[in-house]
């Protein structure tokens, strides 16, 4: 009883540090949906897309046989819900509530496998974790939290390297080419540890703003599949069962690592990695690298990225520069070095756009890395360059787009040539006057389209007779043929497609060898592949069909292009510190045959994929044909799915003591939390129900609440009051973007109902008071994009405007009237950011005393006056990155110092003026 006792006392402690619920975004109000109920699962998807999710059923269905058994778990009927409007490729296994989303449009860059079979098999997985931390200790917690039992357990102890390392392990045993397979996936980690070493085990799973460090999805796959390789799945079940059964031990997965390896978790790490330095270094001895020139310039330790290469002149290129401390640009570059930034592209991943969580907005989901939307291909014609960007729908987060931008060289102007189309990866044709690109559609169809460059506008289309993917379409020399990877049941294979007539011809036929970016060139046709084991640039001669290794490149290259007369190659070649731009001669006499062609990685997904039952492919998946019903958003409103002994309140995302219980449905469109709280400053206590429903364009917010609030009586003391209110409200959230600046507006009026009684203990009148006003806002805020070393936005502007009235008070009634604006600018050093913010506001107190929204200095609080003016400035900057670990608990990545001054005059109701001021410096790590 004590351990469980314990436990709950660790899930009341680290409440805070984890959201209750999860929103990843809405589907458009006027989307139909239907459903697919099986014997384990409930898919909820647009209709007209019943092909795909009958498919995507059978191969749930399949999972559900093959995934949890390495696990040893008995998993429980699963919601899947699929969001086929949106151009961003990613997954979600979710908690609070337990549900997976799914993204339906595939990456470009995807591996040779069907894209909705990776996430069945990746985030069943990870639903299979959950569902075993449902065990031991974790069952009465259940009864106590509901969801948040597994959520807790999970974040203080279950690592994410762990999670996403024991996924990848199973999408790569259960395909042909699954990330683990992957010489591009184990790139990073390899320059790394033989050019840098191997980092500390803090600093490779807790990153760093000093280094580079490749992920947790690297990190977790390397621990993983070594304790594999030694052990089976034995370790991961032994983790498991201490965490949920031994979680009072404080470091259960210490414990299993230490149990069966008698080493600790770090010294499991320096193992893992010690064992992969080896055989990595064994590769790099067998490897004899391309002589090449070095176009971009050494960047001294910083991790910067030159990809796409490509020729304007014979000693000019276009190319994409990007870094952890700046974000994308297209530049121009010469064989010195010199560089000339040309545009910034925008937009491309999926990150978060605006990173503040604002009053009204559940905690974001996780943002995973596989399937980030970035810049597929860069083309270059006649003066013109284009790419593909992403563009959001203002207010559907599950509704955007794939755009083709041009940009004219000589005007130095960007064009948006289409507009909500889903093209991906452009490449013009040799006269610049159309381009072709890889299409998506909405319902999964995949084309290979050809459009006007100037007007956008749709010529022709191409599919190929499997309905394949289309992936990097590269327009021929002579424009009358696309050259394109294409992805389909099995595997890659690279085709050409003739314009003339539409047929297909297959140049290198299915297969699950990882090809990639074909490239035209007079005598041969150049493309990515990785033959080797690592990723190299090959050449198929088109006479002959004989296929050359033309780089030999230490860790990856890849991205070529051709000078204009086809002697000179430029291409990215990654190092521990990004991709290089580097130039080499094509020398055919210096090319490796491909039979002669050898792969000495070190391959250690042989060591653990027998251990798993069954592959994802279609000869092993079911072929049932499920009936497909209506799913009516009226009949799914409510999902009571967690409680909690803490109070969570929905309109102002804040946690309190107290009780409370909350509902989300599947669609994300119903969020209703209920609970008391009670916080001593401001009130003795009350209860609560809040409803936000955002299915439609106006976001509806509902609350009631009754309690006791303590209210000042302009002086030094607080009366108390039983206060009963009720709020109904609307407001709109609409963000748009333009190039690299993104841009919020948030429209918002209330209606409230208050009724206050002084308390009878006070010793004054308690007669009742019944308080009725609006309260209206509006947000207007713009940032540009922010880097990740950033500590801000580079720039920034947030105006807020507020304006609240009485309705039913005789003679004047009261009212505030506020407006504040907040600017970013660059500080004087690098990642430095100036903040200035500037607010006034005036209000007039007769029934009902406004909550005032203008920032008083650091230090005051509950302050009360008819004027405010308030100016604040502060100037953060990073003061150390030490990577410095305080024994198993601390990890200090970075100590920031916010030097700050606040000043704010007051004018109080009885007419003495008050003035406030704050300076200092705060230090955070």
């Amino acid at each position: 009883m004590n351990k469980i006792c314990l436990t709950i006392l660790l899930f009341t402690l680290s409440v805070n540090t984890y959201g209750q619920y999860y929103d990843t975004g809405q589907d458009p109000a006027s989307t139909r949906w239907r459903s697919i109920q099986t014997n384990n699962f409930n898919i909820v998807f647009q209709e007209g897309y019943d092909r795909h999710a009958i498919r995507l059923a059978n191969s749930l269905e399949y999972a559900r046989t093959t995934v949890p058994n390495s696990l040893g778990v008995t998993p429980r009927p699963t919601n899947v819900l699929l969001h086929n409007q949106t151009v961003v490729p990613n997954a979600f296994a979710l908690l609070t509530p337990f549900r997976v989303e799914i993204n339906t449009c595939p990456a470009q860059n995807s591996y040779a496998h069907d894209w909705m079979q990776q996430m069945a098999v990746h985030e069943y997985r990870h639903m299979n974790q959950y569902y075993a931390l449902e065990q031991g200790v974790t069952k009465p917690l259940y009864y106590l939290t509901g969801h948040h039992s597994s959520t807790i357990m999970l974040s203080l102890f279950f690592p994410s390297w762990l999670m996403e390392g024991d996924a990848i392990c199973m999408e790569t045993a259960m395909s042909h080419s699954g990330r683990g397979r992957l010489p591009s996936f184990e790139m990073k980690t390899r320059a790394q540890v033989l050019e840098k070493g191997i980092f500390n085990f803090n600093k490779a799973s807790l990153g760093s703003y000093r280094d580079y460090v490749p992920d947790i999805y690297y990190l977790g796959y390397n621990i993983v599949s070594y304790a594999r390789k030694l052990y089976g799945t034995d370790l991961l079940k032994t983790a498991l069962d201490n965490i949920t059964h031994r979680p009072y031990t404080l470091a259960p997965l210490s414990r299993a690592f230490h149990e069966y390896s008698g080493l600790s978790r770090e010294a499991f790490y320096q193992a893992a990695y010690d064992s992969l330095r080896m055989k990595w270094q064994k590769q790099a001895d067998h490897t004899r690298l391309t002589p090449m020139t070095r176009w971009s310039k050494p960047t001294n330790g910083r991790y910067v990225n030159y990809r796409l290469g490509r020729y304007l002149l014979d000693t000019l290129v276009l190319a994409e520069k990007s870094g952890r401390d700046s974000y994308p640009k297209i530049i121009s570059l010469d064989p010195s070095g010199k560089e000339h930034k040309i545009c910034i592209p925008g937009y491309f991943t999926s990150e978060l756009i605006f990173p503040r969580v604002s009053a009204g907005n559940a905690l974001p989901a996780k943002q995973n890395s596989p399937g980030s939307f970035t810049m597929d291909n860069l083309t270059f014609s006649h003066d013109r360059i284009a790419w593909a960007g992403m563009m959001v729908d203002p207010r559907w987060k599950h509704r955007s787009y794939s755009v083709i931008k041009v940009h004219d060289l000589t005007k130095g102007k960007t064009q948006l040539l289409t507009s909500k189309t889903r093209y991906f990866s452009p490449d013009f044709f040799p006269q610049g006057d159309r381009l072709a690109v890889a299409e998506v559609t909405e319902m999964g169809e995949n084309w290979l389209t050809i459009i006007d460059s100037y007007t956008g506008e749709e010529l022709k289309k191409y599919q190929t007779p499997d309905k394949a993917l289309f992936t990097y379409p590269s327009v021929s020399l002579d424009g009358q043929s696309v050259y394109s990877v294409v992805i389909g049941e099995k595997g890659k294979s690279l085709v050409e497609v003739r314009m003339a007539n539409g047929s297909v011809n297959t140049i290198l036929p299915y297969s699950y060898q990882e090809i990639s970016r074909p490239v035209d060139h007079p005598t041969y046709l150049f493309f990515s592949a990785a033959y080797s084991g690592i990723d190299n640039i090959y050449a198929l001669h088109k006479e002959t069909g004989a296929i050359y290794q033309v780089t030999s490149s230490a860790y990856g290259a890849g991205d070529p292009d051709f000078n204009s007369d086809g002697t000179r190659m430029i291409y990215s070649d990654y190092t521990a510190d990004g991709y290089a731009l580097v130039e080499t001669r094509i020398d055919p006499a210096t090319w490796t045959p491909l039979e002669k062609v050898e792969d000495h990685s070190p391959q250690i997904w042989k060591d653990y994929v027998d251990q798993e039952l069954g592959m994802m492919e279609d000869v092993n998946i079911p072929d049932s044909q499920y009936v497909v019903g209506d799913y009516k958003k009226a009949h799914h409103l409510l999902n009571f799915h967690s409680w909690a002994p803490i109070s969570f309140n929905l309109q102002t995302f804040s946690l309190k003591p107290g009780v409370s219980v909350m509902s989300q449905n599947l669609l994300s469109t119903t969020f209703i939390t209920a609970g008391y709280e009670f916080e001593k400053r401001i009130s003795d206590g009350r209860f609560h129900v809040d409803l936000s429903y955002r299915g439609l364009y106006p976001v509806l917010d509902v609350s009631a609440s009754h309690g006791v609030r303590l209210l000042s009586n302009d002086g030094d003391s607080l009366l108390r009051f039983r206060e009963s209110g009720l709020m109904a409200g609307l407001h709109i959230p609409l963000t748009f973007l333009y190039h690299h600046y993104a841009f919020k507006v948030v429209p918002q009026a209330q209606y409230n109902f208050i009724r206050q009684e002084q308390l009878a203990d006070e010793g004054l009148p308690s007669d009742p008071v019944n308080n009725q006003f609006i309260k209206s806002s509006l947000l207007l805020a713009g940032q540009s994009k922010k880097a990740e070393l950033n500590l801000r936005p580079t720039w920034s502007q947030e105006l807020e405007l507020h304006y609240n009235r009485e309705l039913n008070v005789s003679g004047q009634p009261g009212y505030l009237a506020s407006a504040s604006l907040t600017l970013l600018t660059p500080g004087v050093g690098g990642h430095h950011s100036l903040r200035l913010y500037a607010g006034y506001q005036e209000k007039r107190t007769t029934q009902y005393d406004f909550d005032e929204p203008i920032a008083y200095p650091r230090g005051y609080y509950y302050q009360t006056n008819r004027k405010l003016t308030s100016l604040s400035a502060s100037y953060l900057f990073p003061l150390l990155n030490p990577d410095l670990a305080l024994g198993p608990i601390v990890y200090i990545k970075q100590i920031r110092a916010n030097l700050f001054g606040d000043l704010a005059r007051g004018l109080a109701q009885n007419g003495q003026t008050r003035d406030y001021q704050s300076f200092g410096m705060e230090l955070t790590g």
